[in-house]
């Protein structure tokens, strides 16, 4: 059956991959048949999220009302903790801190609205999926765990110890260490730790609730109150840290030889082992004791030898601080060593192996790519590492490969780390480029003389794909296309090569446009003289208009139009995909109008000497000899200058008749008459 859990409340969340990672969601369905249970609830395989698959987690539902709300607190305060030193080291946890990887990644609560109980739930990493293995349970095939070399358990055993000093540094005991809370991936060499919902923040919470599992680890003190169910509020954080670092001697001891420290005694009671220590030093023993398991022997005697070779081997130190801790430290909890000294002790004894990361293989399936983007898939195997980069890149936790796209020439680095060293692999994947090349391009017509389209078809080698001016799709490298010019167009087409390179090629497609050759009138007498014939040609126009008056439409023609002032004509000649225009301005015929006429005047010359020597004038008079007769005639207002009259024209008879003297006088008076009658009076005048 599937149930469901929603409305989604108090969600804390720490980051898994930084890629796709959950931090929030609204709904979340999972099998109701549990794969795991205990006092605190269940555990299940998580269905979809929001709909989605997501079949890599699980999900630990917590229902006990006393314990769910402890349980989402220490989780909480233990997110808010890893989150301040991710700010630091810009890393995962999970990638930082491998062992805390059945840390759940996300906790929050919701309702079942099934059950209608309203719960807290964890979110975890499926680590079965991810190839790890539970050391504590009772199906475990521990074959491939128990063929690992000394160095690997080394190994291994610096990460628990690792682990515990470093929640011991953010002030965290996990107070539910067994061998049913770890689990191990043999083929990477590594631990996860898991269940810490029972632990404490002793720098926040106070006390806690809980006091863990009885298991094969725990100490003598713990044992007694779990087994017998006493009150364990007198305990202090330090107890408590006393019995952490207990279990975590037995821990790493197993982890190490894969046996208990005391396995070889009749039984795990505390008395037999305190009746041993009483006379025996830790891990001697008379075969022939009754607190002796003589089924053990050849196994004990496997594990002298194995602690024979380590001390040898250079590991003193180590087989000297469990020697310390199953002797002494058994009733003496202070001569326990701490979680932080097994870590110092692990971590030279590490260092002194050279356990460094392992890159076991290093592929990628093509070593050169044939254009930019192509994907590359990377394939790898490595073991003893914390996180692996390839170009820079974290790869996800549960992932063996990662496809890259190129852009072009790449030297691909393979980065893997742990706490020892940094060591790397690369491949180099290598670009064959090679030019486009335009092979064909033409146009089925270089002028579009109709509506029909014009066809443009190409030819492109080597070139991913083809674009073409004006158009915002791509094309196929052997393809064609219909166009419609109206104006004249310059088309470009450009090759597109695998890493981009890009060549182009022209074809200009003109259109047919009309002409106006000719444009004109002129005044059809036949008709009268208040009309005009208009006349025109043009060429490639499929009609004209002419405005206005005229309702011919044929491309050349005449046209007659009555007019009867000044107008001016437009003629519009229109093609298939333009028109052009041109105006003329015609008028009737004119009637004559006088404007100006220009004629040359007469040359008039007149001399005469008058002496005036002995007559008795005024002197006033004297001055008449400066008479002066002007060469200047004015008609109309109009000076004419006498002096730039031709030579050669004869001088008038002014014969034209004069209006007023033919009242007054029948006799013909001509200018010269006139003139004549001016000089006798003033002849006169002057002998008076």
């Amino acid at each position: 059956m599937i149930k469901s859990l929603s409305s989604i409340t108090d969600i804390s969340v720490i980051n898994q991959n930084n890629e796709n990672d959950i931090l929030s969601f609204s709904k979340i369905e999972f099998d109701d048949n549990p794969i795991g249970s205990g006092g605190f609830g269940s555990v299940h395989h998580v269905q979809a999220i929001d709909g989605i698959s997501k079949s890599e987690f699980v999900l630990k539902i917590f229902t006990d009302e006393e314990h769910k709300q402890h349980a989402y607190d220490v989780i909480k305060i233990l997110h808010d903790k890893l989150k301040k030193r991710q700010e630091k080291t810009k890393t995962p946890t999970y990638h930082d801190l491998p062992e805390l990887l059945g840390l759940p990644f996300l906790v929050f609560k919701g309702y079942d609205a099934i059950s209608e109980k309203h719960c807290v739930a964890f979110l975890i990493y499926n680590l079965q999926k991810l190839n790890y293995e539970d050391y504590g349970s009772d199906t475990a095939n521990l074959e491939d765990y128990k063929v690992l070399s000394i160095p690997d358990k080394l190994y291994l055993a610096y990460q628990l110890a690792k682990t515990i000093d470093f929640l011991h540094q953010i002030e965290f005991i996990h107070a539910d260490l067994s061998e049913n809370s770890l689990w191990f991936n043999t083929n990477r060499i590594q631990l996860a730790i898991i269940d810490y919902d029972s632990g404490f923040h002793f720098d926040i919470q106070g006390k806690p609730t809980t006091v863990g599992k009885v298991g094969h680890w725990i100490g003598s003190r713990f044992r007694n109150i779990i087994g017998q169910k006493k009150d364990s509020s007198g305990l202090t954080t330090l107890d408590r840290l006393y019995e952490e670092y207990w279990v975590l001697a037995n821990a790493t001891f197993e982890v190490i030889f894969g046996v208990m420290p005391f396995f070889f005694l009749s039984d795990t009671d505390d008395n037999t082992k305190q009746s041993y220590l009483n006379k025996n030093e830790w891990p001697n023993i008379d075969y022939q004791s009754p607190l002796f398991n003589e089924q053990n022997t050849q196994q004990h005697q496997t594990i002298l030898s194995f602690i024979d070779q380590l001390e040898n081997g250079g590991a003193e130190e180590l087989i000297s601080a469990f020697k310390t801790v199953f002797n002494k430290g058994y009733k003496n909890e202070s001569k326990r060593l701490t979680a932080k000294e097994w870590n110092d002790l692990l971590l030279n004894l590490n260092q002194s192996l050279e356990n460094t990361p392992l890159i076991k293989s290093f592929s990628s399936n093509k070593t050169a790519i044939n254009q930019k983007n192509e994907e590359v898939i990377f394939s790898f195997e490595n073991q003893k590492y914390n996180a692996i980069y390839i170009d820079d890149k974290l790869v996800p936790l549960h992932q063996k490969s990662l496809t890259l796209s190129l852009k072009d020439n790449k030297k691909i680095v393979l980065k893997i780390k742990n706490d020892f060293q940094v060591v790397e692999d690369f491949i180099e994947i290598k670009a064959i480029k090679l030019i486009p090349e335009i092979v064909k391009f033409e146009a089925s017509s270089y002028t579009r003389s109709s509506l029909s389209p014009v066809n443009l078809n190409w030819i492109v080698e080597n070139a991913k794909e083809v674009r073409l001016t004006g158009v915002e799709t791509t094309f196929p490298i052997l393809s064609s296309i219909d166009v419609e010019p109206s104006i004249k167009t310059t088309y470009i087409l450009s090759a597109i090569g695998f890493f981009d390179e890009k060549i182009t090629e022209k074809i200009t497609i003109s259109i047919i446009e009309p002409v106006i050759k000719s444009f004109n009138w002129e005044v059809n007498l036949n008709k009268g003289i208040d009309n005009v014939d208009l006349k025109w040609e043009t060429e490639e126009a499929q009609s004209i208009q002419i405005i206005p008056d005229v309702n011919s439409t044929i491309p050349s023609g005449l046209a007659h139009v009555p007019i009867s002032q000044e107008t001016t004509f437009k003629l519009i000649a229109k093609g298939l995909f333009s028109e052009v225009e041109k105006e003329i301005t015609a008028h009737p015929f004119p009637v004559p109008i006088v404007k100006q006429i220009f004629a040359e005047a007469p040359k008039i010359e007149i001399n005469t000497n008058i002496d005036f020597s002995e007559s008795n004038l005024p002197k006033d008079l004297l001055t008449i000899n400066n008479i002066q007769f002007s060469n200047n005639v004015t008609f109309n207002n109009i000076e004419i200058n006498a002096t730039e009259l031709k030579n050669s024209l004869e001088f008038p008879k002014f014969e034209n008749e004069n209006d007023l003297i033919k009242r007054i006088s029948k006799k013909k008076i001509t200018l010269s008459d006139i003139y004549d009658s001016v000089l006798i009076k003033m002849h006169k005048h002057l002998n008076k």
